[in-house]
């Protein structure tokens, strides 16, 4: 394809597409669970997904990740990481939608679609460290508390990362090569026009005389020199 890169404005939209539909799956889903007592050790997993937007689904249970310890009695999270990057994803998105949009039109603004990707992957980044230290659900973690019957009960738990936390990173990359990508050189034809070249003047001369010719007639002999 001639001139392919003078159409790099096209990835940032890309890439916007990609986190706005990771933004519509779960950045956590389905994590296993191991009960440990004084009796007996079982694992087995549950069906619970998180959106970034601070969402929650567990079987017949919905809402906020805030309100999960009243269903699970172990999972303390809080609904600040997800909101934030929730909303420093959208702005990547607008950000990366807008650099295509003006690309379109002819004024393509690679710094822009470099932020665009920048800011996806930074708040990516974020929500991935903010969650881990504060309820560690990709590494797992080991909560023990007792029981009303006096039993002591350590519990883990790990989740699986989903496309929520991935499609980010490759939508931010996709921005960054699009902002990244040198566009080539429109190159103008030159036309080359020759200027007429006016031949010298020269003098004219009778050919039966010789004399010099000043108009159409020879001014020696008077012959006319109109062919």
């Amino acid at each position: 394809m001639e001139n392919w890169r003078n159409y790099n404005w096209v990835l940032p939209i890309i890439g916007a597409i990609i986190v706005i539909i990771s933004i519509a799956t779960p950045v956590m889903d389905d994590p296993s669970v191991t009960y440990e007592d004084e009796w007996d050790v079982y694992t087995y997993r549950i069906y619970l997904d998180i959106w970034m937007v601070g969402y929650y689904e567990a079987g017949p249970y919905d809402g906020w990740v805030d309100e999960l310890a009243d269903l699970t009695d172990f999972l303390l999270i809080g609904i600040a990481p997800f909101i934030i990057c929730f909303i420093g994803l959208l702005i990547g998105v607008i950000t990366g939608i807008g650099a295509g949009v003006l690309g379109y039109r002819g004024d393509f603004r690679k710094n822009i679609a470099l932020l665009s990707g920048i800011i996806m992957i930074c708040f990516t980044l974020l929500f991935i460290i903010w969650v881990e230290v504060e309820w560690g659900p990709y590494i797992g973690e080991t909560i023990t508390y007792v029981d009303e019957w006096d039993d002591t009960i350590t519990t883990s738990y790990q989740f699986d990362p989903g496309f929520g936390v991935i499609g980010p990173f490759i939508g931010g990359v996709i921005c960054i090569v699009g902002g990244l990508i040198q566009q080539e050189e429109r190159t103008i034809p030159i036309v080359s026009k020759k200027l007429g070249v006016t031949p010298a003047l020269k003098p004219k001369f009778c050919p039966d005389c010789g004399g010099k010719v000043a108009g159409k007639f020879c001014s020696n002999c008077g012959r006319s020199l109109i062919s």
